[in-house]
């Protein structure tokens, strides 16, 4: 085992394989370990995937985060197909540093393993990396922007982002540039609770929201020749049409004071992008972006690009059906439906679990049920911190009669309030060994 020659370092150990079994469990693990400078094994590298170990996206990231907190000397089993890593975290400075897998790897994915320890560096960073930007299997850069970045913003975190280039599968080339400032104090709490008061005692049924639905925006992008950009257009029309019907269906909910579907805010455009220029020579494709806002701030994003082997139009309906959790009642197509109440969608309720952990006081938000992301990262928060988190399923509790949320949640957690003075960072001893763990 790495790190076994018995020099004395005490090891955080994360089995990789538990619950979602993927690329999750390394970035976070990676953060923590660099955020709280405690060195951190992880093994059965993403057992449970069709080529287990590292890939070239997970490698540049783990080396991106090894580079800002100056651990390159102590990261080990770095290579492409490695099912064992190690690294011996160093001091964390800013500067600037770039990343590039060479692939179409993520380069989300790259900013969510790297910017949890950048929030904590000594000075500000610069980073500049490449590789894809709209890819399967991973947020989009325009999900950073509209979902996640807001909400770290309203917890305290500067961040600034550039997409200069957008790459896509299966040449990469997508270049993006990210500032962040430090910290000056601990993450602040984020309250995502909408318009919802709580339940009734005297009726059992839900008090308040859901929150008006104000605007239903649709981003399309082509590159390649004028037949693809065509198709591009056909989407957003078919998309805007998608959504439209939700509304006028009642499968979204439109929320308190919107009396019509008409007055919800229907947008769409296209970004024709140009091989050689705003995205690689040579790369064709299409993509998906719809994002949908509540007045009470809540957003929620859903991206997808096309499979080439697939029809454009069955994209615009994966991409508007993804979000009819979040949007809409229960019924026999989605079961875990919310009602409207959600404040989140499926993919933010997982990344706001870190900041969770490290914020100080009582974070909470609205969801449908917990995700495998979601409990993988709980899990890693409870390796690495005394964070408290409780999940209570209020959709099931609650009596409606004119609208089913059975598939509401409320995800609350009581923080640690780390900063860079914290002492006894994160409140668990240092030796640990990962195993399957609920919460309450």
């Amino acid at each position: 085992m790495i790190g076994g020659g018995g020099d004395g370092t005490v090891w955080t150990d994360v089995d990789g394989s538990l619950l979602e079994g993927g690329g999750q469990i390394l970035r976070n693990s990676a953060a923590y370990s660099v955020i709280f400078n405690r060195p951190v094994r992880v093994f059965n590298i993403r057992a449970k995937r069709k080529n287990p170990g590292l890939a070239a996206q997970h490698l540049a990231s783990l080396q991106l985060v090894a580079d800002v907190c100056g651990a390159s000397d102590g990261f080990e089993g770095g290579y492409v197909g490695s099912c064992q890593i190690g690294l011996r975290p160093s001091k964390l400075e800013g500067g600037s540093f770039e990343a590039d897998p060479g692939t179409a790897g993520s380069i989300s994915l790259m900013i969510q393993a790297s910017l949890p320890t950048l929030l904590f560096a000594g000075g500000e960073t610069h980073l500049t990396l490449q590789g894809g930007t709209d890819v399967s299997f991973s947020p989009s850069v325009n999900y950073l922007a509209e979902a996640l970045f807001p909400r770290l913003r309203q917890m305290g975190a500067s961040v600034d982002m550039q997409v200069v280039k957008r790459g896509l599968f299966p040449k990469g080339g997508g270049k993006v540039k990210l500032q962040v400032q430090p910290l000056k104090e601990p993450l602040r709490p984020i309250e995502l609770n909408g318009a919802f008061e709580g339940i009734d005692a005297s009726s059992g049924r839900l008090r308040g929201g859901p929150s008006a639905l104000t605007e239903v925006s649709v981003r399309v992008f082509g590159a390649g020749n004028s037949d693809v950009v065509a198709e591009a257009e056909s989407a957003k029309h078919s998309a805007i049409e998608r959504c439209g019907e939700k509304l006028q269906r009642g499968e979204w909910v439109l929320g308190e004071g919107v009396g019509d579907w008409g007055s919800v805010k229907l947008s769409g455009q296209v970004d024709r992008l140009i091989p050689g220029q705003s995205v690689q020579k040579g790369v064709t494709g299409t993509g998906v972006d719809i994002t949908v806002k509540r007045a009470d701030g809540s957003v929620y994003h859903s991206c997808i690009p096309t499979d080439r082997k697939e029809r454009v139009g069955d994209t615009v309906l994966k991409a508007a059906d993804a979000l009819d959790e979040c949007l809409g009642g229960s019924n026999g197509r989605c079961p875990t439906g919310t009602g409207g109440y959600a404040t989140v969608d499926e993919h933010l309720q997982d990344q706001l679990i870190l900041p969770m952990a490290l914020a100080n006081g009582r974070s909470r938000m609205l969801s449908g049920p917990p995700t495998l992301h979601t409990q993988t990262a709980i899990h890693i928060a409870s390796l690495f911190t005394s964070a408290k988190f409780t999940i209570r399923a209020i959709g099931a509790e609650a009596e409606y009669q004119d609208l089913s949320c059975r598939g509401l949640h409320v995800i609350e957690c009581d923080g640690i309030g780390f900063s860079t003075s914290s002492e006894n960072p994160g409140g668990i001893a240092a030796s640990a060994t990962s195993s399957a763990s609920g919460v309450s």
